[in-house]
């Protein structure tokens, strides 16, 4: 793999590439020169979004809310998000326009994990059940979801030190035992996720609380991908209830996802989360796909602009990213072609013309900034989990 310096850069081979993939069938009808120029401004728009976030890194590396804003403060599970879009965008601890503001994001993560070995008895709050767990006492708010984003972030640069000459084979003593420090800390938040889960086969927002919820449970199996792809062993059995969980909560009539088993809560944003985590899983075609994938488009705000405004479309930069991976990898290339260029137009006219950043819901800006980038950054495919 060559990571070359820029998004912009890496669209002109992008390009080519989707060129060579499309040709020919059911593909080459689908792609339009809507698409090719989707491509292109998509990696204008994410260098503009990745420059904004790394004027609104804090001097430990972290990232919370944009200085002045009013918005929810989540500064461990924004500076994972802020990790992997920079990833995403091409950029690892070692090379690329946004090295630094990865190395020091990672950083920051590695030291707010719990990695004292455990005191209490097991299922105490202040014992076992928080080893490993990526944690900030002053976030209230990221809970396992920061540690879920954590994980991912953390797996996802590990994933790339192979290609990096500076944690290669000839790397130096400080390298390895870095390289190390990350494998640990992987396999420690890995088996936080698997004690964590609870009876029902789902996570909830803390680790030692035995309930769960749909938002929650697709994160921690995306996690658990990604560390089992760098090759962190992770308990199959654990992957097995959790998809099954996924399976239940699915709303047979109309092929919607809910929030919590026999929940009537129902959203798109779910929905789109729910069938790209079961895509991660290793389940591409299946009724369940085709009936979750046939609610989004019934219910997508970019395929039907009337109902972009509606009180349904809560969490929208959370919809987009899950709504892109689910789509990138459907068996009809028509529906992300067109999907895709309807949100690079979206997210381009939303950008702001002078900072680069665009505005968020209720968690701010840098967050919708990275959030929108990693959108865009999607068919590049530098990052792990967005590779087919």
């Amino acid at each position: 793999m060559i990571l070359l310096p820029s998004l912009l850069a890496h669209s002109l081979l992008a390009r080519a590439l989707l060129v060579a993939t499309c040709a020919g069938g059911q593909g080459e009808t689908a792609r339009t020169g809507d698409f090719d120029e989707a491509l292109a401004a998509a990696g204008r728009v994410a260098e503009r979004g990745l420059a904004y976030l790394a004027t609104q890194q804090n001097e430990d590396g972290s990232f919370s809310v944009e200085r002045g804003e009013e918005a929810k403060q989540a500064p461990l599970a924004v500076t994972a998000i802020a990790a992997l879009a920079f990833m995403a965008g091409g950029s690892t601890l070692g090379r690329g326009t946004h090295a630094e503001p990865v190395r020091g994001a990672i950083e920051f993560l590695l030291a707010h994990q719990v990695d004292t070995p455990p005191q209490g008895e097991s299922g105490d709050p202040a014992g076992e059940m928080h080893y490993g767990y990526f944690s900030l006492e002053s976030d209230p708010n990221s809970r396992m979801h920061g540690h879920g984003f954590a994980t991912l972030a953390v797996a996802q640069a590990y994933g790339t030190l192979d290609f990096d000459p500076g944690f290669g084979e000839s790397a130096g003593l400080k390298a390895r035992a870095d390289k190390e420090r990350m494998r640990r800390a992987l396999v420690a938040a890995v088996r936080l996720i698997e004690r964590s889960q609870s009876l029902q086969g789902g996570w909830y927002y803390r680790p030692y609380e035995d309930d769960h919820e749909g938002s929650m449970t697709v994160l921690m199996i995306q996690a658990l991908r990604a560390a089992r792809d760098v090759g962190v062993d992770v308990d199959k059995g654990v992957i097995d209830r959790a998809v099954r969980y996924i399976h239940k909560s699915q709303r047979p009539e109309d092929g919607a996802f809910r929030y919590h088993l026999n929940s009537p809560s129902v959203s798109y944003p779910l929905t789109a989360a729910a069938v790209a985590t079961l895509n991660a899983a290793g389940t591409y075609d299946s009724e369940v796909i085709d009936r979750g994938i046939a609610y989004m488009e019934r219910h997508d705000p970019l395929l039907n602009p009337d109902l972009r405004f509606s009180g349904e479309q809560s969490f929208p930069c959370y919809g987009r990213l899950y709504a892109a991976q689910a789509y990138h990898v459907h068996r009809d290339p028509r529906l992300w072609h067109e999907w895709f260029v309807r949100a690079v137009r979206f997210l381009e006219g939303r950008q702001h013309r002078e900072k680069g950043c665009f505005d968020g819901d209720e968690y701010g800006r840098v967050y919708a900034t990275a959030m929108s980038c990693l959108v865009l950054e999607l068919p590049f495919q530098y990052l792990p989990i967005f590779q087919k």
